[in-house]
């Protein structure tokens, strides 16, 4: 939607909301401003506006995604999962390779030095 499409008053941040064909005093003013070169102005603040409603979805979209996850860790539990393991996994599987490699061998050096040989069996 391009700036000039927003259909906005002075009032609403939303677009349509509030709109009442262009006699609110908010709209007389802004009338009055484009005459006078505050197009620019405008157009950039219907450009701000456009990018605050946006990230407000992607922030709305987020939530929403993160009690999706919640729900699949709830269902992994109820199926006898461990979900502390299952996000180890995770975090794992988008690693390279060579770099969880060697976070083994060190953390291998660190079980030695402290005496844990024990676990290395396991």
């Amino acid at each position: 939607m391009a700036p000039s499409d927003l259909d906005l008053d002075e009032t609403s941040a939303t677009p349509g909301v509030g709109h009442n064909s262009g006699k609110t005093p908010g709209n007389k003013k802004r009338k009055a401003k484009a005459d006078d070169g505050a197009e620019p102005y405008d157009m950039v603040s219907d450009e701000l506006r456009q990018f605050c409603e946006r990230y407000e979805q992607l922030e709305v979209e987020k939530r929403e995604t993160a009690d999706q996850q919640k729900e699949l860790l709830a269902e992994l539990k109820g199926r006898g999962f461990d979900p502390k393991i299952f996000k180890k996994i995770i975090a794992e599987r988008k690693r390279d390779a060579d770099d969880l490699a060697e976070e083994a061998a060190v953390l291998e050096i660190y079980r030695q030095a402290l005496g844990m040989e024990i676990l290395k069996n396991i």
